[in-house]
Protein backbone atom coordinates (compact mmCIF):
# COMPACT_ATOMS: atom_id res chain seq x y z
CA UNK A 1 0.00 0.00 0.00
CA UNK A 2 1.23 3.39 -0.38
CA UNK A 3 0.13 5.97 1.86
CA UNK A 4 0.73 9.56 1.39
CA UNK A 5 -0.60 11.79 4.87
CA UNK A 6 -1.52 15.81 3.75
CA UNK A 7 -1.68 18.39 6.56
CA UNK A 8 -4.08 20.27 3.45
CA UNK A 9 -5.34 20.02 0.14
CA UNK A 10 -8.03 21.33 -1.90
CA UNK A 11 -9.34 17.38 -2.44
CA UNK A 12 -8.16 14.40 -1.72
CA UNK A 13 -9.53 13.30 -4.85
CA UNK A 14 -8.94 15.67 -7.08
CA UNK A 15 -5.17 15.29 -5.51
CA UNK A 16 -4.87 11.23 -6.69
CA UNK A 17 -6.34 11.98 -9.67
CA UNK A 18 -3.48 13.85 -10.80
CA UNK A 19 -1.06 11.78 -9.31
CA UNK A 20 -2.02 8.42 -9.92
CA UNK A 21 0.04 7.88 -12.69
CA UNK A 22 2.99 8.18 -10.76
CA UNK A 23 2.00 6.12 -7.98
CA UNK A 24 0.14 2.99 -9.64
CA UNK A 25 3.11 1.47 -11.08
CA UNK A 26 4.85 1.04 -7.31
CA UNK A 27 1.47 0.10 -6.15
CA UNK A 28 -1.94 -0.12 -7.36
CA UNK A 29 -3.59 0.67 -3.34
CA UNK A 30 -3.61 4.30 -2.77
CA UNK A 31 -4.28 5.84 -0.14
CA UNK A 32 -4.60 9.88 0.11
CA UNK A 33 -5.49 11.54 3.44
CA UNK A 34 -6.35 14.66 4.71
CA UNK A 35 -6.68 16.48 7.84
CA UNK A 36 -8.34 19.72 5.75
CA UNK A 37 -9.08 19.72 2.95
CA UNK A 38 -10.32 23.80 1.20
CA UNK A 39 -12.29 22.01 -1.70
CA UNK A 40 -13.80 18.41 -1.05
CA UNK A 41 -16.35 17.30 -3.80
CA UNK A 42 -19.42 15.90 -2.83
CA UNK A 43 -22.74 14.48 -4.90
CA UNK A 44 -23.88 16.02 -8.27
CA UNK A 45 -20.89 18.56 -8.52
CA UNK A 46 -22.04 19.89 -5.00
CA UNK A 47 -19.17 20.77 -2.73
CA UNK A 48 -18.45 18.45 0.80
CA UNK A 49 -17.89 20.90 3.63
CA UNK A 50 -15.13 19.86 5.61
CA UNK A 51 -15.47 20.49 9.12
CA UNK A 52 -12.54 20.70 11.72
CA UNK A 53 -11.49 17.38 13.01
CA UNK A 54 -13.08 15.70 10.18
CA UNK A 55 -11.70 12.31 8.23
CA UNK A 56 -11.18 13.10 4.46
CA UNK A 57 -9.56 10.28 2.42
CA UNK A 58 -9.63 8.52 -0.99
CA UNK A 59 -8.20 5.39 -2.69
CA UNK A 60 -7.89 2.96 -5.06
CA UNK A 61 -10.11 0.28 -5.66
CA UNK A 62 -11.20 -2.65 -8.21
CA UNK A 63 -14.62 -2.18 -8.80
CA UNK A 64 -17.55 -5.03 -7.38
CA UNK A 65 -18.06 -8.10 -9.61
CA UNK A 66 -21.66 -6.05 -10.40
CA UNK A 67 -20.46 -2.72 -11.03
CA UNK A 68 -23.74 -1.05 -9.86
CA UNK A 69 -22.98 -2.34 -6.58
CA UNK A 70 -19.18 -0.90 -6.30
CA UNK A 71 -19.88 2.38 -4.49
CA UNK A 72 -22.80 0.58 -2.20
CA UNK A 73 -20.74 -1.72 -0.79
CA UNK A 74 -18.39 0.83 -0.04
CA UNK A 75 -21.27 2.06 2.14
CA UNK A 76 -21.80 -0.82 3.73
CA UNK A 77 -18.02 -1.69 4.79
CA UNK A 78 -17.34 2.40 6.56
CA UNK A 79 -20.57 1.36 7.80
CA UNK A 80 -19.69 -2.05 9.24
CA UNK A 81 -16.07 -0.59 10.10
CA UNK A 82 -17.38 2.19 12.58
CA UNK A 83 -20.24 0.16 13.97
CA UNK A 84 -17.74 -2.66 15.00
CA UNK A 85 -14.90 -0.49 16.22
CA UNK A 86 -16.60 2.12 17.69
CA UNK A 87 -19.73 0.91 18.60
CA UNK A 88 -21.93 4.06 17.33
CA UNK A 89 -25.63 3.28 16.06
CA UNK A 90 -25.66 4.63 12.20
CA UNK A 91 -27.79 4.28 9.71
CA UNK A 92 -27.38 4.33 5.64
CA UNK A 93 -29.14 6.62 3.07
CA UNK A 94 -29.21 5.79 -0.69
CA UNK A 95 -27.21 5.33 -2.12
CA UNK A 96 -24.12 5.48 0.18
CA UNK A 97 -24.48 8.07 2.95
CA UNK A 98 -23.84 7.89 6.45
CA UNK A 99 -26.91 8.58 8.52
CA UNK A 100 -26.78 9.85 12.57
CA UNK A 101 -29.91 11.19 13.99
CA UNK A 102 -31.68 11.26 10.56
CA UNK A 103 -28.64 13.78 9.55
CA UNK A 104 -25.96 13.25 6.94
CA UNK A 105 -22.46 12.66 8.13
CA UNK A 106 -20.59 11.26 5.63
CA UNK A 107 -20.39 10.48 1.86
CA UNK A 108 -18.95 8.54 -0.45
CA UNK A 109 -18.02 9.69 -3.92
CA UNK A 110 -16.13 7.30 -7.12
CA UNK A 111 -15.02 7.68 -10.07
CA UNK A 112 -13.39 5.87 -12.90
CA UNK A 113 -9.46 6.71 -13.63
CA UNK A 114 -7.35 4.26 -15.92
CA UNK A 115 -7.78 0.71 -16.69
CA UNK A 116 -10.40 -1.33 -14.40
CA UNK A 117 -8.94 1.27 -11.45
CA UNK A 118 -11.62 3.62 -9.53
CA UNK A 119 -10.99 6.30 -6.37
CA UNK A 120 -13.37 6.63 -3.92
CA UNK A 121 -13.01 9.84 -1.65
CA UNK A 122 -14.92 9.70 1.91
CA UNK A 123 -15.53 12.25 4.11
CA UNK A 124 -16.92 11.99 7.45
CA UNK A 125 -18.20 14.83 9.99
CA UNK A 126 -16.63 14.13 13.79
CA UNK A 127 -17.33 17.67 14.89
CA UNK A 128 -20.65 20.04 15.01
CA UNK A 129 -21.43 22.26 11.85
CA UNK A 130 -22.45 25.72 11.87
CA UNK A 131 -24.48 24.22 8.68
CA UNK A 132 -28.05 22.00 10.93
CA UNK A 133 -28.07 20.26 7.54
CA UNK A 134 -25.28 18.03 8.36
CA UNK A 135 -24.90 15.58 11.44
CA UNK A 136 -21.99 14.21 12.86
CA UNK A 137 -20.48 11.41 13.90
CA UNK A 138 -18.88 11.26 16.99
CA UNK A 139 -16.08 9.32 16.52
CA UNK A 140 -13.31 10.27 19.24
CA UNK A 141 -9.89 10.03 17.10
CA UNK A 142 -6.09 10.77 17.75
CA UNK A 143 -5.10 11.13 14.57
CA UNK A 144 -7.71 10.73 11.57
CA UNK A 145 -4.60 9.49 9.12
CA UNK A 146 -4.89 6.25 10.93
CA UNK A 147 -8.60 6.03 10.96
CA UNK A 148 -8.02 6.08 7.03
CA UNK A 149 -5.67 3.42 6.94
CA UNK A 150 -7.72 1.32 9.43
CA UNK A 151 -10.34 1.25 7.40
CA UNK A 152 -8.74 0.76 3.56
CA UNK A 153 -7.03 -2.24 5.31
CA UNK A 154 -10.45 -3.40 6.76
CA UNK A 155 -12.20 -2.52 2.85
CA UNK A 156 -9.27 -4.29 1.27
CA UNK A 157 -9.45 -7.41 3.61
CA UNK A 158 -13.35 -7.79 3.73
CA UNK A 159 -14.89 -7.26 0.62
CA UNK A 160 -18.26 -8.42 -0.11
CA UNK A 161 -20.11 -10.64 -2.64
CA UNK A 162 -23.11 -9.13 -4.74
CA UNK A 163 -25.70 -11.31 -2.68
CA UNK A 164 -24.71 -9.70 0.57
CA UNK A 165 -24.54 -6.00 -0.58
CA UNK A 166 -28.65 -5.72 -1.20
CA UNK A 167 -29.15 -7.51 2.28
CA UNK A 168 -26.76 -5.47 4.19
CA UNK A 169 -28.47 -1.95 3.15
CA UNK A 170 -32.09 -2.67 3.32
CA UNK A 171 -31.24 -3.90 6.85
CA UNK A 172 -29.42 -0.66 7.89
CA UNK A 173 -31.32 1.82 5.75
CA UNK A 174 -32.48 4.46 7.82
CA UNK A 175 -35.63 5.39 6.10
CA UNK A 176 -36.64 2.00 4.37
CA UNK A 177 -40.70 1.68 4.00
CA UNK A 178 -40.82 5.47 4.56
CA UNK A 179 -41.55 8.51 1.82
CA UNK A 180 -39.36 9.93 0.56
CA UNK A 181 -39.79 13.07 -2.02
CA UNK A 182 -37.52 13.62 -5.14
CA UNK A 183 -35.89 16.62 -6.37
CA UNK A 184 -38.70 17.18 -8.98
CA UNK A 185 -41.46 16.64 -6.08
CA UNK A 186 -42.50 13.06 -6.53
CA UNK A 187 -43.30 11.15 -3.95
CA UNK A 188 -42.43 7.40 -3.22
CA UNK A 189 -42.64 4.49 -0.60
CA UNK A 190 -38.65 3.57 -0.52
CA UNK A 191 -38.47 -0.53 -0.35
CA UNK A 192 -34.91 -1.15 -0.90
CA UNK A 193 -32.11 -1.47 -3.30
CA UNK A 194 -32.23 -4.91 -5.58
CA UNK A 195 -29.02 -7.42 -6.47
CA UNK A 196 -28.42 -4.54 -9.79
CA UNK A 197 -27.87 -1.54 -7.04
CA UNK A 198 -31.00 -0.10 -8.12
CA UNK A 199 -33.32 1.61 -5.31
CA UNK A 200 -37.02 0.22 -5.61
CA UNK A 201 -40.08 2.61 -4.79
CA UNK A 202 -43.64 2.28 -4.61
CA UNK A 203 -45.28 5.34 -5.79
CA UNK A 204 -49.06 6.09 -4.58
CA UNK A 205 -50.53 3.66 -7.11
CA UNK A 206 -48.92 1.38 -5.37
CA UNK A 207 -46.54 0.22 -8.71
CA UNK A 208 -43.16 -0.75 -7.69
CA UNK A 209 -40.25 1.26 -10.02
CA UNK A 210 -36.51 0.49 -9.86
CA UNK A 211 -33.42 3.71 -10.46
CA UNK A 212 -30.08 3.18 -10.90
CA UNK A 213 -29.95 7.05 -10.45
CA UNK A 214 -32.32 8.99 -8.48
CA UNK A 215 -31.50 11.60 -5.58
CA UNK A 216 -34.28 12.19 -2.63
CA UNK A 217 -34.52 15.34 -0.85
CA UNK A 218 -36.18 13.83 2.09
Amino acid sequence: MIFKKLESINSTQIYLKENIEDYISKDSNILISALHQSNGIGTNGRSWETLENAIAFSFTFHPNQILSLSSIEIGCLIHKFIVKEYNLSLRLKWPNDLINDSKKCGGIICNNTIKNMYIAGIGINISPSQNFEYGVCPIRLDDPHEFAKSFYNYYLNNRMQPSEIPNYWNQNCYNINKKVITEDGREFILKGINNKGEVIVKDNNENILNFNSIRFLV
